[in-house]
């Protein structure tokens, strides 16, 4: 009876575990699958490396083996599945043998593709149309902004992409308007957002009929950023400052609007440095500009930042050794401070800056 019952249990967690692996399906995309020869030439293109063995004449062998490729036309939403492989004689040919996918399977593709390219043209529209002021933004907010410690130096402009990134209050603004924005686009445009689709870095999935579907959608038309442009900039150029945000979805509220987080990305123009020079890609940048050195310091002071000075160089100070072969043994070496800003204890931003 126990060897009875072990086996019925034994095997209601292997028809489960079965159900599980049939009900989940990852697609990739394809820009021009919009017909059955298109959709044959790209499931070729990802066939695996022919092998051949290290021998010479007509004794060659070679193989590859074969690679199961479900994808999804970017326009239609037309998904395919199919077999790949490469003949076992010469000239060692590709075939693509398709294989069927249910009705289903195929409508929670086309769904989903829909909500990919409605969701990356929100994103863009809500992007191109944004506005942001540092004023504006000041006032949706009871508590003081330090927007009106920084507007209070004349020289020094206050609509900037850095006052926003050391002012936690406009960095919640400009994401919260922005999800509104975003949300109120996509429901315009798809109607499908109770099947609650997300989105994690490149990868969109949703659930329809029981069926998990998943698409990874590589190429950058596929997965648009967020951009918030700034007319000033502290140090003022023919390129203008912008954040750049990646966008992920991780549902919908009961108004249903997207629950979206946002992650500013290195490529973003601070100041008119890339963001990931100002965190310290290729090494402290050395600044002089003082307006920039005035709204870390205003961080810092209203307990934003946490601030670490290094001093390196001058006399008595560290450095590199004095080159002998200079003469003057005395010479004067410039002191620099390398300022690294921090908070909640990790390292945001880091440069320097000489006498």
């Amino acid at each position: 009876m126990k060897t009875r019952l072990f086996k019925l249990i034994l095997f209601s967690f292997l028809a489960i575990g079965a159900a599980v692996s049939v009900s989940a399906e990852t697609a990739i995309v394809c820009e021009d699958c919009d017909n059955v020869d298109s959709a044959v030439a790209f499931a070729k293109s990802k066939a695996n490396q022919l092998e051949c063995s290290p021998m010479f004449g007509f004794d060659v062998s070679c193989q590859s083996r074969n690679k199961v490729i479900t994808f999804v036309d970017a326009n239609s939403g037309q998904a395919y599945k199919y077999n790949v492989y490469h003949d076992r004689f010469p000239p060692w040919d590709v075939q693509a043998d398709r294989i069927s996918l249910s009705s289903d399977r195929e409508e929670s593709f086309r769904k989903l593709m829909g909500f990919i390219n409605d969701t990356n043209e929100a994103i863009r529209e809500a992007s191109s149309e944004f506005e942001y002021s540092a004023g504006y933004a000041n006032q949706n907010y009871v508590s003081a902004s330090t927007f009106s410690a920084y507007s209070s130096t004349d020289s020094c402009p206050s609509d900037t992409a850095l006052s926003a990134l050391v002012d936690p209050n406009a960095l919640d603004f400009i994401k919260e308007k922005a999800s509104i924005e975003i949300g109120t686009r996509i429901i315009s445009r798809n109607n499908d957002i109770n099947l609650n689709p997300i989105k994690l870095n490149n990868s969109w999935s949703i659930n329809f009929r029981g069926l998990s579907s998943t698409i990874v959608a590589d190429s950058p038309i596929r997965k648009a950023s967020f951009i918030v442009t700034f007319d000033e900039s502290e140090r003022p150029s023919s390129r203008k400052d912008f954040f750049a945000y990646s966008v992920d979805i991780l549902g919908f509220d009961e108004q249903n609007l997207p629950i979206i987080n946002f992650t500013l990305t290195d490529a973003s123009r601070v100041a008119g440095y890339s963001l990931g020079a100002l965190r310290g890609n290729d090494g402290p940048l050395k600044i002089t500009n003082e307006c920039i050195q005035e709204k870390f310091e205003q961080a810092v002071e209203n307990g934003i930042l946490g601030a670490k000075v290094t001093t390196i160089g001058g006399s008595g100070g560290g450095g590199l050794p004095e080159n002998p072969s200079s003469g003057g043994g005395g010479s004067y070496q410039p002191s620099c401070q390398i300022i690294e800003f921090s908070q909640g204890g990790r390292l945001l931003y880091v440069f320097r800056t000489c006498s």
